[in-house]
């Protein structure tokens, strides 16, 4: 059961964040600027509620098949610790906070390489020369071809 509340945390954390950048978009001038974003949240709160009632069901299910057996705080905190998507989502929320810091390229590059080893990418030329070959595509991309002002940090 433990899992299914974790995929619940999970969701509504990720939701909450794609409710707030929604919001910030919203406020921009032209609706051609919104409109991706809004067709996205959208569909993206749509898959959110399917996921949530599968959910629900499953836990529900759970719940009338037997007894839950139940562990300890710190036995919790090793078996989220050892979750990819907890993983995740912590890389996820120490990205929104470090982009103001350092900009958006070199977080983005920082958190490609967290993201590829939590998804299992062990050896370190790989994550270093993917994630730079992503961060220069964005870069190409967004800065140089759409001429698109991304998040500049302190630092760069």
């Amino acid at each position: 059961m433990s899992v299914q509340i974790g995929r619940l945390i999970f969701l509504a954390v990720t939701w909450i964040y794609a409710l707030i950048y929604y919001l910030e978009v919203m406020r921009l001038p032209q609706l051609s600027e919104k409109l991706v974003i809004m067709v996205a949240f959208w569909v993206f709160s749509a898959m959110a509620i399917t996921e949530l009632i599968k959910t629900v069901a499953v836990i529900r299910n759970l719940r009338e098949t037997g007894p839950v057996v139940s562990i300890g705080g710190s036995e919790k905190a090793k078996v989220y610790l050892k979750d990819r998507r907890f993983l995740m989502l912590l890389g996820l929320a120490i990205y929104t906070y470090i982009i103001p810091v350092l900009g958006f390229f070199i977080s983005s590059y920082i958190m490609f390489c967290y993201f590829s080893f939590i998804l299992g990418t062990r050896k370190i030329p790989t994550m270093v020369f993917s994630g730079l070959g992503v961060v220069v595509m964005v870069y190409v991309l967004f800065a140089q071809l759409l001429k698109i002002s991304l998040p500049k940090g302190m630092f760069f």
